[in-house]
């Protein structure tokens, strides 16, 4: 089955054979006649980590994974060279402030990489300290 766009709840599939203009040649009991074919529609809600409610074959999804991968790294290097990994804190208020201070330093530390125009060492917060 063929992604074919969401329908509020529901992610709707199509029969790859008629989405390609050909004859359907399915021997199912419940594939159907019409000439859109066999629709399949799939509540989000059944499990949502299988059917998500963005399909992963469409641009948007690559899109938003990407800025995933993004967010990955920069939690890997807050954790690597920040020393989040190793925390000494208790409490849900020391954390915070742990995580949002080395935050503004990795922020700072990008902003004077830039205007010592050293834009390849922006991403490299042990250059900094070199």
């Amino acid at each position: 089955m063929i992604y074919w766009g969401r329908d509020g709840r529901y992610l709707k599939y199509r029969c790859p054979a008629t989405v390609a203009g050909r004859c359907c040649g399915c021997t199912l009991d419940n594939c159907t006649t019409s000439k859109y074919g066999m629709v399949l529609k799939v509540r989000i809600d059944e499990d949502p980590r299988r059917f998500p409610g963005i399909s992963r074959d469409t641009k948007k999804w690559r899109r938003l994974y990407r800025k995933r991968t993004a967010c990955e790294r920069v939690n890997g290097r807050l954790k690597q060279h920040l020393l989040l990994d190793r925390q000494h804190v208790r409490g849900k208020a020391k954390v915070t402030v742990n995580v949002v201070m080395s935050l503004l330093v990795m922020l700072s530390s990008a902003i004077a990489m830039a205007e010592l125009d050293k834009l390849e060492d922006v991403r490299r917060i042990v250059a900094l300290a070199a």
